[in-house]
């Protein structure tokens, strides 16, 4: 009797387990996704100038090490105002969460990405056919569609990661405020909208035309004006006015005067050639697989549906060309592959005139599809991201982590379209689901097994940094620090033992409060 009295009480008891997670399915699923990013950020540790700012050393204001006020961060961040950039608040961020510590930087960051994909959920959500959790499941996945050397140079590295990861989370916010239109969204659109746009140079742009976008939607096209909505793009402005007209901006120019001196047709000559390589980089692989997969159902969609028109049915077939010819490719696309054969200067001009053409005729036809489809919002969101990617025509380099928040817009349109064509077969969609799910869990694991094999170096030269500190501050005389090079570098950042990167290792020693004058050596 007794026995039987436990098997009932199992049973009810995995009955409720299954109802709960039926009923909250999105959530579990969110959670989850939160705590296997927070073990990867477990291994991510201080590198290249994530010292220099945690150490407010970065424009210097005294050795301060990493215990100050917040009226020494304020100081620091007005002298980064008027002699470095406008990157204030990014970098408010920063001191702040590594004043308390690197643990509580890696949470608030792992608590960062995944809302930033939740709010990708929730706009999405009303928009397909799939299932929640399927959608869910679908929109976690694309995290780990991001390759090692993307999240090595944005997510992975704190400096990068506040600039260019952070300001996402109130964009993304901000467009589901606007899209859903609750009370007061004005007020809260306007707030995110600031913040968003006083972060970075490319989401600022970005959030500034994506406003532009929904509020001439809204006014042009849905016939609903109404004018308060220019509150919420003045306050956009302004973010990004206080951004750029920083004093230190100007003085950052000014130390690259040979691109600054350029006209600016050899200013685009220069940058067009960079943005296209950055973009469609081979280590971009994974979200770019995605990508030509999406431009030829769009494609397909614009020839077998929409059009009769003879310039939208030439976009696709050069679409189709442009995605055949790139899948083909092991190690290539055909956004690299061209450039790669030659390095005639006048051809290579040619060779991105064509791509230039053909990259015009993507974009139009992903907005002929939208349009047709009456998909305003996915639009406004892919012109946006691509003014972000604009606003790099005018910046001297072309960093990898620039291409983020484009990957990370892109990716909503990306889950629309590959997640309709997925729900025409609901016999198959969890199969696919689970396809794309397990290689994104791949791709993620090899990433936390890269990171986990320097983990021990990491943990070793911090505490060995640690433990001289204080020995120095005791009174004992060192004259050397011996640390450990790490065992794959792959998974790390610019190192000071790296050739030119030596003027890192006076940030590390401000850090740690370590006098300049000793000797810090890296041994294999």
């Amino acid at each position: 009797m007794c026995a039987l009295n436990v098997e009932k009480g199992m049973k009810l008891f995995m009955k409720k387990i299954v109802r709960f997670l039926k009923q909250h399915r999105v959530a579990v699923i969110f959670t989850l996704f939160f705590l296997l990013v927070l073990l990867q950020h477990q291994f991510m540790w201080l590198h290249h100038d994530d010292y220099a700012y945690a150490s407010l050393s970065y424009v210097d204001i005294g050795n301060v090490g990493n215990q100050y006020g917040i009226s020494e961060i304020f100081q620091f961040l007005i002298t980064h105002y008027m002699n470095w950039g406008g990157r204030v608040l990014c970098f408010f961020v920063e001191c702040s969460l590594l004043r308390l510590g690197l643990p509580v930087y890696r949470f608030v960051q792992s608590l960062v990405i995944a809302l930033i994909f939740y709010f990708i959920y929730k706009i999405l959500l009303s928009k397909t056919h799939l299932k929640d959790y399927q959608l869910a499941i679908l929109t976690v996945s694309m995290y780990g569609m991001l390759d090692i050397m993307l999240l090595r140079n944005s997510i992975f590295w704190a400096s990068a990661s506040v600039s260019y990861l952070f300001p996402l989370l109130p964009f993304f916010m901000m467009v589901y405020v606007t899209q859903r239109k609750c009370k007061e969204y004005i007020t809260l659109a306007s707030v995110l909208g600031f913040l968003a746009a006083f972060s970075q140079e490319q989401i600022a742009v970005m959030t500034i035309i994506y406003a532009i976008l929904f509020i001439g939607n809204e006014w042009l096209l849905k016939k609903e004006k109404d004018k308060s909505q220019l509150v919420f793009l003045l306050f956009s402005v302004v973010g990004f006015l206080i951004l750029m007209l920083a004093p230190g901006n100007q003085l950052r120019l000014d130390a690259s005067p040979s691109f600054a001196n350029l006209s600016l047709f050899q200013k685009f000559a220069t940058t067009i050639p960079a943005i296209i390589s950055g973009v469609f980089a081979t280590y971009n692989g994974m979200f770019l697989a995605l990508f030509f997969i999406t431009i030829f159902v769009i494609s397909f969609i614009n020839l077998t549906k929409y059009s009769s028109n003879w310039f939208i049915k030439l976009c696709s077939i050069s679409n189709f060309i442009i995605v055949v010819l790139s899948l083909l490719m092991e190690n290539n696309n055909y956004f690299t592959y061209f450039t790669s054969m030659t390095t005639n200067s006048i051809i290579l001009f040619l060779i991105n005139v064509v791509y230039v053409v053909q990259l015009i005729g993507i974009v139009i036809s992903i907005c002929y599809c939208f349009y047709k489809g009456e998909n305003f919002l996915f639009i406004e969101l892919f012109l946006a991201s691509l003014a972000s990617l604009g606003a790099m025509l005018v910046a001297p380099y072309y960093p990898p982590r620039s291409s983020l928040p484009f990957i990370l817009v892109t990716f909503i349109f990306i889950i629309y379209v590959i997640g309709n064509v997925i729900s025409k077969v609901p016999k198959l969609s969890n199969i696919f689901v689970c396809t794309i799910l397990i290689v994104a869990f791949v791709n993620y694991a090899t990433i936390v097994r890269g990171y986990f094999k320097n983990n021990s170096v990491n943990q070793y030269n911090d505490n060995l940094l640690v433990s001289t500190s204080e020995k120095i501050q005791n009174g004992e005389k060192i004259d050397s620090i011996i640390l450990k090079k790490l065992k794959d570098p792959t998974y790390g950042g610019d190192m000071p033992y790296y050739e030119n990167r030596e003027y890192i290792l006076p940030w590390i020693k401000n850090y740690y409060s370590i006098p300049q004058d000793v000797e810090i050596i890296y041994t294999d």
